[in-house]
């Protein structure tokens, strides 16, 4: 929930550690030593949204969602880190359901297996060794409804309407429930 005009942000994260290759040289010796430390970057989906309210049940809103993850690169022993994202602006009426998807990301690897010495050999290596391939297709789609809260006692009066469906024994086992707790 969030007030007009105001930014909305969900961050569904994570701290993966990485390593970073740190060269230093000593300016007298002129020797240099190379080493790792580690570092900490956040991976995951965070998405932030600016809703703006017309006074006919308009709901205009900034959306800005982004994807964040680390992937072991092929060239070094250190990860890659892949970002992905957009911005967008759309309006829609007030209950009215929008999806945003886009935030597509491939994923293609291969591998050559053999049996060791057989699959080396010429024209007969190809019976003791194999090839797979894998290809991995993810799509981040959101889905987002606005719904403009009047006040605050609309809100809470919706609540009290859901209490009161409750049959009166729940209700009843509930009050019971808190009084044990206070000792009552």
């Amino acid at each position: 929930m969030t007030m007009n005009n105001e930014t909305a942000r969900i961050e569904l994260s994570s701290k993966e550690k990485d390593t970073e290759t740190v060269t230093s040289t000593s300016s007298s010796t002129g020797v240099g030593a190379t080493g790792k430390t580690w570092t900490s970057q956040d991976t995951g989906v965070i998405l932030e949204v600016t809703p703006q309210i017309s006074k006919d049940g308009y709901v205009t809103m900034n959306i800005k969602p982004s994807f964040t993850e680390l992937e072991l690169s092929r060239f070094t022993d250190a990860y890659d880190v892949h970002k992905r994202g957009t911005e967008t602006t759309v309006m829609v009426k007030d209950g009215e359901t929008i999806v945003i998807g886009g935030l597509i990301k491939s994923k293609h690897t291969g591998a050559v297996e053999k049996v060791p010495f057989f699959g080396d050999i010429p024209i007969l290596g190809a019976a003791f060794r194999y090839k797979t391939k894998d290809n991995t297709d993810r799509e981040l789609i959101i889905f987002i409804t606005p719904n403009i809260v009047k006040d605050i006692s609309y809100a809470l009066g919706n609540i009290s309407e859901r209490e009161q469906e409750k049959p009166k024994a729940v209700r009843e086992k509930e009050v019971n429930t808190v009084l044990d707790l206070f000792g009552g």
